[in-house]
């Protein structure tokens, strides 16, 4: 993308003085000499790029500051559209965009209305509104390199974040996009911190069009913030990506994503019931997984197997014992496959406190089938044959 950025010293100088900035009785501007950090943007509307130069744009004195006004830089892009007509947003040199905070996001795109009222701060390379325009600070982007352009009336692909009274809709157009594997993606985690605040203490679950959600019938737990933060989203097809050898399941990966999901693993949270069942007697104990602390493993915040079964506090001896786990619908490894689990596989086993999945260290070698989804139960068992 055409970029105009530079360092301008005193030579400008003269100009300025010209403009009403000031200068002594022998015509020397030294004194008044200030640093213009910004010579130019690039105005982007309908996906081309209009380069605007500020050379031969008046400059002007405003509250002490040198600026070109914004309706100037506008009318030197000359747009196939007028100005009233279209709404606007801001991008930083660094790919800052008001959209990207979540206090921010509501009040983008700013109006055509109000660009009258804004400038160009040629010292900082900032936009500067006037504060009767409304939400004005939010718009003050520093370092500025494009001025976006959209009609009125025009909409980007949507992707919601949350749901019923807390789901707010994010329009990709307000997110920076850079390409990856030829086409233009937005990163999953702008578009959810654009439309929450800390994101890092959630869970979180992808929605399709048609509805379709991996972790809805078990299949996957919910991801982590660390695995969303590696997540891509292509601008036009709302497909998810991310890089390779990424330890993502490929479910996620689906067309079309419609809503982000996020929950909270201390309200959202179920729980596991420990149990040991002899001649004599049943203990069982429920443990809530929400009260417990995590560890991360694979990327995600889980909760050792061992753990449950000690705050359980029902089992004697527990190292000594065997174990089999329950799904919530029935499933258990011990009854199909007349196997079971030691000590130590519990000591690296890890269960999800939402989805309650259950995964273990590959290194220790337990079998796949102890990767029970949804597991309700862990129970002391006869060692198997």
């Amino acid at each position: 993308m055409s970029r105009f950025r530079t360092v301008l010293l005193a030579s400008v100088a003269a100009l300025l003085v010209a403009c009403g900035s000031g200068g002594n009785a022998d015509g020397d501007s030294q004194g008044d000499a200030r640093e213009i950090t910004i010579e130019g943007v690039t105005v982007v509307y309908d996906g081309l790029e209009y380069p605007v130069s500020f050379e031969g744009i008046e400059v002007q004195e405003v509250n002490g500051i040198w600026m070109i006004p914004l309706s100037a830089v506008l009318k030197e892009a000359e747009l196939p559209v007028e100005v009233p007509a279209l709404v606007f947003d801001f991008e930083s040199d660094a790919g800052y965009r008001p959209a990207l905070a979540a206090n921010c996001r509501s009040h983008v795109p700013l109006p055509g209305e109000s660009i009258p009222k804004g400038w160009v701060n040629l010292e900082k390379g900032s936009i500067y509104f006037d504060e009767s325009v409304e939400a004005s600070g939010y718009f003050e982007v520093p370092d500025v390199a494009f001025i976006y352009a959209f009609d009125q009336e025009s909409h980007g692909s949507i992707v919601t974040v949350g749901e019923q009274e807390h789901a707010i809709d994010v329009d990709l157009r307000f997110l920076p996009a850079y390409p990856s594997n030829g086409r233009l993606v937005v990163s999953m985690d702008q578009i959810v911190k654009s439309a929450m605040n800390s994101p890092q203490i959630y869970l979180f679950e992808l929605v399709a069009n048609d509805g379709f959600n991996p972790a809805y019938d078990g299949q996957l737990g919910p991801l982590s913030y660390g695995k969303l933060q590696i997540m891509n989203v292509d601008l036009m097809t709302r497909k998810v990506s991310w890089p390779g050898g990424e330890e993502i399941d490929p479910l996620w990966g689906f067309e079309r994503l419609a809503q982000v999901l996020y929950l909270d693993p201390k309200t959202e949270s179920g729980s596991v019931v420990v149990e040991e069942e002899t001649d004599t007697f049943l203990n069982q104990e429920e443990v809530p997984l929400g009260a417990m602390a995590t560890v991360e493993f694979n990327g995600e915040q889980l909760i050792p197997l061992y753990r449950v079964v000690e705050t359980a506090g029902i089992i004697d001896n527990y190292p000594e014992k065997f174990y089999s786990l329950t799904s919530s619908y029935g499933n258990d490894p011990h009854d199909q496959f007349n196997g079971s689990l030691v000590w130590v596989d519990l000591l690296n086993g890890y269960i999800h406190p939402v989805s309650r999945n259950v995964q273990f260290d590959v290194n220790v070698g337990v079998k796949g089938y102890w990767n029970v989804a949804d597991a309700a139960k862990i129970r002391v068992v006869e060692s198997s044959g």
